[in-house]
């Protein structure tokens, strides 16, 4: 099977819901169409699997905390695992993804797989979002394989999983070899780390009032440097990416709980005034909470 997911609706602990075919596959296929319409771009956000991602139609704008990777159609990237990105559409782009348990392809720890190519790898901070670009080998031959894991997905049958595996671990090695030749492992900023705490901390507490100095303390910084690293990291403020998550978070209640009143939606949010709630909301997703829920009805029908 295969997923679109345009507009993307997180959940409240800031990671993706990446849906399964099976419990005992931890992989998903995605064909998605994504431009600078309201909802139909990825917010930031994270999660615990990899991703890998190839653009097979227009230009897509990829954001990592303090980098920005244009990909046209044919290029494709890498995402490591917790590592905070989003997806824009310049001006629309069709992009094909996986995103996989790197257990599916490592499988035990102790395994040699695992210690020889993933470990080096995954999670590693100084590669937190590796491009493929088809003008390199290694860049050609990853993109070709996140393709044909999608295109095993959309074939389903019997096998089909191997094929998304066989692929997927071939695609580690050729990610692998892109790293090394890569920067050369330099650390992560200190900013780049300190957005990532203060962002785990908004996405655990949407729902209740907090401030930047809430925010600038889960980090132990003060609120000026907290504006600094939000602006240098993400291109945008604390308060703007908490009403950004808090948006996000109303849209999945309002999806998931159709008889929930909308008034108890804004304030498991975090949002004190309906009225207010009802027009960022209209600014952010293009349309009021109420007719949300009657186009999530509609597509469900």
């Amino acid at each position: 099977m295969i997923y679109s997911r345009c507009p993307l609706v997180l959940g409240g602990d800031s990671h993706e819901d990446v849906r399964t075919v099976s419990p005992d596959f931890p992989a998903e296929g995605y064909d998605e169409l994504l431009s600078q319409d309201p909802g139909c771009d990825v917010p930031w956000h994270w999660h615990e699997e990899l991703e890998a991602i190839v653009v097979s139609e227009g230009t897509l704008r990829l954001l990592a905390p303090g980098r920005a990777l244009v990909l046209g159609k044919g290029s494709g990237a890498f995402i490591n695992r917790d590592v905070l990105h989003a997806c824009k559409g310049e001006p629309t782009c069709r992009v094909r993804s996986v995103t996989f348990d790197p257990a599916l392809v490592g499988g035990g720890q102790t395994l040699a797989i695992a210690r020889r190519y993933l470990a080096p790898l995954m999670g590693n901070e100084a590669h937190p979002v590796v491009a493929l670009s088809p003008e390199t080998p290694a860049g050609a031959r990853g993109c070709a394989r996140i393709e044909k894991a999608v295109h095993a997905f959309e074939l389903g049958g019997r096998g089909f999983e191997v094929d998304v595996r066989s692929a997927l671990s071939h695609l580690i090695l050729d990610v692998l070899e892109l790293a090394g030749e890569d920067s050369g492992g330099e650390r992560p900023r200190a900013a780049a780390q300190r957005v990532g705490e203060m962002c785990r901390f908004i996405d655990a507490h949407l729902g209740d009032d907090i401030g930047v100095s809430d925010i600038a303390q889960a980090a132990s910084i003060g609120e000026r440097e907290a504006l600094r690293c939000f602006r240098q990291e993400l291109g945008m403020t604390p308060s703007a990416y908490l009403a950004e998550q808090r948006l996000e978070h109303a849209a999945r209640i309002l999806t998931e709980r159709p008889e929930e009143p909308i008034s108890q939606v804004v304030l498991r949010v975090g949002m004190k005034s309906a009225s207010n709630f009802s027009l960022r909301f209209r600014e952010y997703f293009g349309c009021t909470p109420r007719d949300w829920r009657r186009q999530i009805g509609a597509a469900s029908a």
